[in-house]
């Protein structure tokens, strides 16, 4: 009986439909509006004058390391009128409603892209960049979540808060695809047994990208040593 020799890849193209994608580096986050049911009821209100006081910061921001391609295609496409420089003089004399309008339209610059936030934007997204699947890091979470404070004091039970949150909402978000959007989990470290509840609640929600452990935080080796445990 004759063997036959495993077949090998013989030109660069047939080596390269073997290869598998994974995007290391993505990143997932909602509108400020579609976090409320995943935060208690008695925080949705200061939770809202957070997101305020970060656009506002945004805004001022606007020209330095922010988005400026973003900021001037959006200009263009409201035909001159989103004038946010304009903004940026006056950020504090607008209303609130309008403020959060910004953060609440997918097509503001202010907002979360749409891939962030719309699963089938975001396949249709990593389909066309040929990716198989992805590690999803934290985005515009509600009070910062440990990622920025924005000059803002945010109060330890509103941080905790906008932990959990964040994370029940990504993984709802990622299972809609299950399997192919590793989800890292935000955590933070005022109470190290907390954290480790949080680390295992995160896993059971079917988070499976790891967690974020804030930056800058003395702690932080403590806390590498427990979750170890």
């Amino acid at each position: 009986m004759a063997i036959s020799k495993p077949s090998t890849p013989s030109t660069p193209a047939s080596l390269g439909s073997r290869v598998m994608i994974i995007s290391s580096d993505c990143h997932a986050g909602t509108l400020p509006s579609e976090y409320n049911e995943y935060l208690p009821q008695a925080m949705r209100g200061d939770a809202m004058k957070w997101w305020v006081a970060y656009v506002k910061e945004m805004i001022a921001r606007t020209g330095t390391f922010f988005d400026q391609e973003a900021v001037d295609d959006y200009t263009e496409k409201s035909g001159g009128t989103a004038n946010f420089h304009h903004y940026a003089r006056t950020a504090d004399e607008l209303e609130d409603g309008k403020l959060l309008a910004l953060l609440n339209d997918g097509s503001s610059p202010f907002s979360p892209r749409e891939g962030e936030w719309d699963m089938e934007v975001r396949r249709k997204e990593l389909d066309d960049d040929g990716a198989a699947g992805e590690v999803v890091f934290p985005q515009m979470a509600p009070f910062g979540a440990g990622l920025m404070q924005y000059r803002n004091p945010i109060d330890p039970e509103q941080n905790l808060a906008g932990n959990r949150a964040y994370n029940r909402w990504l993984a709802d978000f990622c299972n809609r695809d299950p399997g192919r959007h590793a989800g890292v989990a935000l955590i933070n470290l005022d109470d190290i047994e907390v954290t480790c509840d949080e680390v295992r609640n995160a896993r059971k929600l079917g988070l499976f990208g790891g967690v974020l452990l804030p930056t800058g935080d003395r702690r932080i080796k403590r806390g590498f040593r427990a979750l170890r445990r």
